[in-house]
C-alpha cells in the first residue's frame, strides 16, 4: 500500500458532531496545570463553573476525527506517522458549553523523497452546529516516514518560518502536578466521544501537553 497523491486529496473523512459540556473546558485546563493556586485571579475563571473562560487551545481536542490515516483507505504506513506541527487560527472563541462539527480534508502531500518521508497536510475546521458559524481552522502536518517516494507534484518542502529574534512579551512558568499525566489521558476520551464512526483517539496530545515543566 502507498500514498496515491489524487486519491488521497479526495479521501472522505467523516464529519464529526460533539456536545460539549462547561466540565470539559475545565477539565482540560485542569490537564494542563491551571489552577494549582486557587486563588489566583487570573487562573480562576478557566477551572470554575462561574463565569468559565475557555483555552485558546480547546479546539485542538474537541470533535477530532480519528485515526484517520490507519482507519481510512489512505495509502499511509500510519504505524510510521508522527506529529509535525499544528497551526491554529481563531476566527471565534469557543463557549463554555454547546455543539460543534468538524469538517476535516487533506488539502497536499508533499513528496520528500525515496526514504525521506512525506508531509501530509490537513485541515479541519470547527463549526458551531446551532448557527453554522466558523469557530476555528485547524492545519495539522503529518510527517509520514515510510511514505517517500510517491510521487506527486513536484516542488520544494515548505519554507519553515523564521525563528523569532526578539524577547518573549510575556513568560508565565509554573511547575506540573504528578497527577497531570493522568489527568490528560483522561480528558479528551470525553471530548473526542463523537457520532463519527472513528473511535475516540486517546489523550496522547494532552499527555505530551500536561508533562511539560512550565510554558512560555
Amino acid at each position: 500500500m502507498a500514498i496515491v497523491y489524487d486519491k488521497l486529496l479526495a479521501l472522505k473523512i467523516p464529519d464529526v458532531e460533539r456536545t460539549y459540556t462547561q466540565r470539559d473546558p475545565i477539565f482540560y485546563a485542569l490537564s494542563l496545570g491551571l489552577g494549582q493556586n486557587p486563588v489566583n485571579a487570573d487562573e480562576l475563571p478557566f477551572v470554575y463553573e462561574k463565569n468559565t473562560k475557555v483555552l485558546p487551545t480547546f479546539p485542538v481536542v474537541v470533535a477530532q476525527p480519528g485515526l484517520w490515516a490507519r482507519e481510512l483507505d489512505s495509502g499511509m504506513d500510519w504505524v510510521k506517522i508522527v506529529h509535525g506541527e499544528h497551526d491554529m487560527v481563531i476566527h471565534k472563541p469557543l463557549p463554555p458549553a454547546g455543539t460543534v462539527k468538524s469538517q476535516t480534508r487533506v488539502i497536499d502531500a508533499i513528496d520528500k523523497g525515496p526514504g525521506k518521508g512525506a508531509l501530509v497536510i490537513s485541515q479541519r475546521k470547527v463549526f458551531d452546529s446551532a448557527t453554522g458559524e466558523l469557530l476555528t481552522t485547524i492545519t495539522q502536518t503529518t510527517f509520514a516516514r515510510g511514505d517517500g517516494g510517491f510521487g506527486g507534484p513536484k516542488r520544494p518542502s515548505p519554507r519553515r518560518r523564521p525563528s523569532a529574534t526578539r524577547r518573549a512579551c510575556a513568560s508565565l512558568p509554573f511547575g506540573a502536578r504528578s497527577s497531570q499525566p493522568s489527568t490528560g489521558r483522561i480528558a479528551p476520551s470525553g471530548l473526542t466521544t463523537s457520532r463519527s464512526s472513528s473511535p475516540p483517539r486517546g489523550g496522547a496530545s494532552l499527555r505530551s501537553l500536561s508533562t511539560a515543566r512550565s510554558i512560555s
